[in-house]
């Protein structure tokens, strides 16, 4: 079952020249009408938004290719997820979650990033920061007709769903981490 489930997720990745996007809407380009995606960084990785009318849905997150394997981010989908809520001043339910690693609002959407489990977990986005005044735009073009499919290496060593428990997620280092001279 376990090797059926990460090919599944192997499925939705694909390769861009210079990172790997697993996409929530599989061939979303096929069928959105947009012009414009945003990435939004959560963790290390980044949610690729499209706006839809007045809201922005999530088709896509983003992994830097020299940061991440291809098991890793079928690892990172069973545990983590990121979910896009429309602007609200409403306490947001995240269902299916543990916990919940980093909230941002983006244009008055909530953008969150959480820990999958059994809870369900209340989150009041007045308290998220508003994080469009920094976000910095980059002017790119990123054709997916480039994208490759990938394949899921089945010599992978696949971890121990129990060890995957213990696993302590990477966030931002602090800056007394930073190795700045």
């Amino acid at each position: 079952m376990n090797d059926y489930k990460n090919k599944k997720i192997a499925e939705r990745i694909r390769k861009d020249p210079d990172s790997y996007e697993y996409c929530i809407i599989p061939n979303y380009e096929d069928q959105l009408i947009f012009t414009r995606a945003e990435c939004i960084q959560i963790g290390d990785c980044y949610a690729n938004l499209i706006k839809n009318g007045d809201h922005y849905v999530l088709v896509s997150v983003l992994f830097h290719e020299e940061d991440w394997s291809i098991q890793a981010i079928v690892d990172w989908v069973k545990h983590f997820g990121v979910t896009v809520h429309p602007p609200t001043t409403s306490v947001i339910e995240i269902t299916q979650a543990e916990d919940i690693y980093e909230a941002v609002k983006f244009r008055g959407h909530a953008v969150i990033m959480y820990a999958r489990g059994t809870k369900t977990i209340s989150l009041d986005p007045n308290e998220l920061e508003e994080i469009t005044e920094r976000y910095q735009r980059f002017e790119r073009i990123n054709n997916t007709a480039w994208a490759e499919p990938v394949e899921l290496d089945e010599t992978y060593p696949y971890p121990d769903p129990d060890d995957m428990l213990d696993r302590v997620y990477p966030y931002p280092p602090e800056d007394d981490d930073l190795d700045v001279e």
